[in-house]
């Protein structure tokens, strides 16, 4: 776990420092200079976008990581350390070497030396773009079917529903790039690209508009260009570390592993749904209940995706590791990996839930116009519950996807994705309608992961990621939230406090409450040894 520690950290990093811009830019600048209807905008065009780039990657990102292992040719990354002593190279342990002929390929053309990895950067860019203009022709096709559900109470999504396929590209390759990089365990600047970069070029976006500098079609052009703009960042980022070719190893390919590399991909692009199910509630949201719900509905949501921040770095980063696992069949690896991924990003993501929700009110009351999107305050939890599951259990998806049985995904991404959309259809109504669309989300993950973990325990060698830590979290979190309305309701109005002290002497109370109750119960022997060692 030594590298993956390392890596994660410094993408939690960036991920962090981009969390301070988002919480900067999306509390206090567009809450301030966009209403409430284009704030809503912006994000069913980036929703629909990162819904259509999923599906037309066709499984790329998938396969690139499960496949990875077989393509990779042995010399080192520029700038990668040696491993050291007793420190497990898993990622890259029993790949084939540069020029060896697997068994099943013996007598065909040889394998070109030079190309790095055996070219298989280039065959995950040529099959995302094949899926891209798949998605073209759909989109042409569908057109104004499409327009007709949002042109009466979403005018402006019509207005610029062009755009999407050029978003829709940005977004596919920024994704395929920063795979690339996580294969070759280099997240760190994607993730600064990603969760820095486009923020600050967004910001630059509103703050033109705000001050009636740019029209509105030249900030949704900008909006749209930060993607394109994260893009070519990723790539030039890629081509630095010297490790990629637009050029295919045709002579290292053999027929039988190019058919089950097509047959994964392929599965897989049925099965991204799962990652994208509350896009699904901004769209129906804009279709069904205007932008302006859609723009509250989307402050809520900002608040509610902080708590998942430590997973897109510590997924990012343990996924090649668990399908090296998996591949080499070390069950005994691929339980311990999956119960320490689920129970720390457990414990991190349920004590980020809570501290956010205990200042709730003192937040919405700083923000501009806070008091209109106040009424987000109750998907904020909602969300922060489903974004706690989904966190914490997507190992379980991980570990899934990379096995024999991968195709039993299918049977439950149809479930997920028809719950989704069946809940979000009718739970979606004119009284709550933010609230319907953030407890569509909730309900469908638990019947989803309820179904994923029953899978893996009783058909991939009683794999179970849960453990008595996530048991004593639930007791411990039950407990602080009755200390937390006790403390409101009696020990606050007593002492008088201004608001903002309040916040801050709640946040230290509570906060130390919950970080000494970890500790205590020795929720994780991981933590309470780091602990030690600090």
């Amino acid at each position: 776990m030594g590298i993956i520690a390392r890596q994660s950290i410094k993408g939690a990093v960036a991920n962090y420092v981009g969390v301070a811009i988002g919480f900067f830019v999306s509390f206090f600048v567009l809450t301030r200079y966009l209403t409430q209807e284009e704030i809503g905008l912006t994000r069913v065009m980036v929703d629909a976008a990162l819904l259509f780039s999923s599906l037309a990657q066709l499984g790329t990102n998938a396969s690139l990581v499960r496949f990875f292992p077989w393509f990779k040719t042995p010399s080192p990354l520029r700038g990668t350390p040696p491993s050291k002593g007793g420190e497990r190279d898993v990622l890259f342990h029993s790949s084939p070497s540069q020029g060896e002929v697997p068994e099943g390929r013996r007598g065909k053309e040889p394998s070109q030396e030079g190309i790095p990895n055996h070219g298989i950067f280039g065959l995950s860019v040529l099959v995302p773009l094949a899926g891209f203009c798949l998605f073209a022709l759909a989109f042409l096709l569908f057109r104004e079917p499409l327009l007709t559900v949002y042109a009466k109470n979403s005018p402006l999504v019509a207005d610029y529903f062009y755009l999407i396929p050029m978003l829709t590209f940005f977004a596919l390759y920024t994704t395929v790039f920063e795979t690339n990089a996580s294969v070759l365990l280099r997240i760190t600047v994607p993730k600064l690209v990603r969760e820095v970069g486009i923020r600050l070029f967004n910001l630059a976006a509103y703050l033109l508009y705000g001050y009636d500098l740019i029209s509105l079609d030249v900030f949704v052009w900008l909006f749209c260009g930060s993607y394109g703009l994260a893009m070519v960042l990723n790539l030039m980022y890629l081509r630095s570390l010297g490790r990629i070719s637009f050029r295919i190893d045709r002579g290292f390919l053999d027929r039988g592993k190019v058919r089950e590399m097509a047959r994964y991909s392929l599965f897989m692009t049925a099965t991204v749904l799962a990652g994208n199910i509350p896009l699904f509630n901004s769209l129906f949201l804009g279709a069904k209940a205007g932008l302006a719900l859609t723009g509250v509905y989307t402050i809520a949501s900002y608040i509610a995706n902080v708590v998942e921040v430590p997973y897109r770095s510590l997924g990012a980063i343990s996924r090649p590791v668990i399908a090296t696992a998996v591949k080499e069949e070390d069950w005994d690896e691929v339980n311990r990996l999956g119960k320490q991924v689920s129970l720390h990003q457990f414990i991190v993501s349920v004590s980020i839930l809570y501290l956010i929700y205990i200042n709730l009110d003192t937040l919405f009351a700083l923000i501009p116009n806070g008091a209109d999107y106040a009424a987000g305050k109750s998907v904020v939890l909602i969300l922060g519950l489903a974004k706690v599951v989904n966190s914490s259990l997507s190992v379980c998806t991980d570990i899934l996807n990379f096995s024999r049985h991968y195709a039993w995904s299918l049977l439950y991404i149809a479930i997920l994705t028809l719950a989704a959309i069946g809940l979000n259809s009718a739970l979606i109504g004119p009284d709550g309608a933010i609230e319907g669309a953030a407890s569509a989300t909730l309900i469908s993950y638990l019947a989803y992961f309820a179904l994923l973990m029953r899978h893996l325990f009783w058909n991939e060698r009683r794999v179970n990621v849960l453990t008595w830590g996530h048991l004593k979290m639930v007791a411990i979190m039950t407990a602080l939230a009755a200390l937390y309305v006790a403390w409101t309701a009696i020990a606050e109005p007593a002492l008088g406090m201004h608001p903002l002290l309040a916040a801050v002497v709640r946040t230290a109370i509570l906060g130390a409450l919950l970080a000494a109750a970890i500790l205590g119960w020795k929720v994780s022997p991981t933590v309470n040894a780091m602990v030690k060692r600090h």
